[in-house]
């Protein structure tokens, strides 16, 4: 029989008045270093574990007390496993979540993808293949959504992954990923089994075993059917190309034994779901997740795919983060042409940071960029020239709860169908309040052409520090709103630096030094140190940081007859 609320709090305050004490890695400050693999920590009592207020909340789920742990990296990147296991000696005690971060209290980013909870049915929290750079200190946080019950307990083991390294071109599936014989699909076969990191060098990888509707990894796309990462060379450097027989990735959640997927360093290209008989979602990647499970995707080019049910990119759903990612030339027939994401359920949400969406397409739909239904937080990503039939060609937002849009920069979308509304943004929620804020919204067209850069279809919103060229109706009204006049971006998207291209801004842009001058801060809040394209290129280059997703870093224009640069 499961304890009440009211005695598990009654049997925490009897803990405290007896006189139990924090432990010693309660706190960062205090975390526990981690020198040699495998590390376990055998039944750690949790009794008084505490939440401090620098103590980030994971993506994966809520945290209320935690613990700390550390781990520094040598000379060359390091693959790890971490599995917490939960011991109860009070019934009902549910152990929560392990991430693991980058930076300091703060400033933590969470390392792509390393983020494991529990499904509240005492499941392990379990991350394989998590990716950590040479020479870097990482922090690992446990948590749990409530106060730790009396007499509760973890199993904490860290270890090296097993990794497995892709080295033949061919498309092959004979079972095996031996040394010198192991193909991309038998090398995710072996992380099935046995999870951990495929590492897929430079080269291109095309599928060539066709056959639709296979979950076993056996023929058409690639199956990820466990937790692992799946790391590249570099987005321009590997591409895994499906050559129109499938999608690219399909990763399989699992509700009962959660998973967390890792994807980074990579193109995937050509994944083609045209079939009108069955849902067909997700051209290059499908990621249909259940309770507790994650997917994080780094520096991912995701070209020249297509799905008829919508996500002609990419289809995500329940929870995860997309950074410093290219969605360029895909299309869907229905909604969200460059990506689909569904975090429909209450407490769910994406992260989108550092992504250019551009030239994608939803031929019958809404969402040319991104479709986004549920909680979603985008900032520091440019939207340029993508297309929507009826709306959204930038962004659609919608479903039953708001977007968070900062420090981005929608520009020269368009809608297709005649009277369509909203080219740049269309919001279209409920059940809370549209955060926009230090944003770029111009040149967006339609037909015929209307003041068509943000359409509001009765969505509540709250704005500041934005920059929009021609509204419709969404109410820009906050501190720092500027209406009507042309914010002089850069027509030509290019490389201007970092993993992804973006607009320059022009030397007399009036949205220089423009935005919040508190600061820009990413979908959590947390202050932006970088523009999108990323280290080098920091977010403030004045006392204000510039609306849009780009900095302006250096100004060569004078004035006045004095060889003085514009401020």
């Amino acid at each position: 029989m499961f304890r009440t609320r009211s005695t598990i709090a009654a049997l925490l305050c009897l803990a405290f008045a007896s006189g139990a004490s924090a432990q010693v890695n309660d706190n960062w400050a205090n975390r526990t270093e981690i020198t040699t693999l495998p590390f376990h920590v055998k039944e750690t009592q949790l009794d008084s574990a505490t939440h401090e207020q620098t103590d980030p909340a994971p993506p994966c789920g809520g945290v209320g007390n935690t613990l700390w742990y550390g781990f520094t990296t040598g000379g060359s990147p390091a693959y790890l496993s971490l599995v917490l296991s939960p011991v109860a000696d009070v019934e009902g005690a549910v152990l929560g979540t392990v991430a693991v971060y980058s930076g300091t209290p703060g400033a933590f980013k969470l390392v792509n993808g390393a983020c494991a909870s529990d499904t509240g049915n005492l499941q392990k929290g379990r991350l394989f293949g998590v990716r950590l750079e040479p020479n870097t200190a990482y922090s690992i946080e446990i948590g749990n959504a409530a106060a730790f019950g009396p007499g509760q307990r973890i199993d904490l083991t860290v270890s090296a992954s097993p990794t497995y390294t892709v080295t033949k071109i061919a498309d092959t599936a004979d079972g095996m990923c031996s040394v010198g014989d192991c193909s991309l699909r038998e090398a995710i076969s072996a992380a099935n089994s046995a999870p951990g990191a495929v590492l897929v060098p430079a080269g291109t990888y095309t599928l060539g075993i066709a056959g639709e509707n296979d979950n076993l990894n056996a023929t058409g796309d690639l199956d990820v059917n466990a937790g692992m990462g799946i790391y590249g060379a570099g987005m321009d450097t590997t591409t895994i190309d499906a050559n129109h027989i499938d999608r690219v990735l399909d990763v399989h959640g699992n509700t009962l034994n959660p998973l967390a997927a890792m994807v980074g360093d990579l193109t995937l290209a050509n994944g083609t779901l045209t079939s009108m008989l069955s849902p067909r979602e997700g051209g290059g990647l499908n990621a249909a997740l259940g309770d507790g499970d994650f997917i994080g995707i780094e520096r991912v080019k995701f070209i020249g795919n297509s799905a008829f049910q919508g996500g002609g990119g990419a289809r995500l759903t329940k929870q995860g983060m997309v950074s410093y990612s290219h969605f360029t030339g895909n299309s869907t027939f229905s909604n969200g042409g460059g990506l689909a994401l569904l975090a429909f359920q209450q407490g769910n949400y994406f992260d989108v940071i550092g992504c250019t969406f551009d030239d994608n397409t939803s031929t019958s739909g809404f969402g040319g960029g991104i479709d986004a239904y549920g909680t979603v937080r985008v900032a520091n990503s440019t939207f340029s020239g993508n297309h929507a039939a009826f709306g959204g060609a930038g962004i659609n937002a919608g479903g039953n709860a708001p977007i968070v849009l900062r420090s981005s920069t929608i520009v020269f979308n368009e809608v297709t169908a005649f009277g369509a509304q909203g080219a740049g943004l269309r919001l279209d929620t409920s059940n809370g309040s549209n955060e926009i804020s230090n944003n770029v919204i111009a040149g967006n067209t339609s037909d015929p052409d209307d003041d068509n850069d943000c359409y509001n279809d009765g969505s509540a919103m709250s704005t500041h520090h934005n920059h929009v060229q021609r509204n419709n109706n969404c109410s820009f009204t906050g501190t720092g709103d500027v209406l009507g006049t042309n914010p002089l971006v850069d027509p030509a998207l290019a490389n201007n630096g970092g993993p992804t291209p973006t607009h320059a801004l022009d030397p007399l842009s009036p949205v220089l030094d423009t935005a919040d001058p508190t600061g820009c801060v990413d979908g959590a809040g947390l202050p932006l140190e970088f523009d999108q394209r990323g280290a080098g290129f920091p977010r403030r280059s004045g006392m204000v940081c510039d609306k849009g997703a780009f900095e302006r870093t250096s100004n060569t224009v004078f004035y006045d007859g004095f060889e003085t640069p514009l401020p």
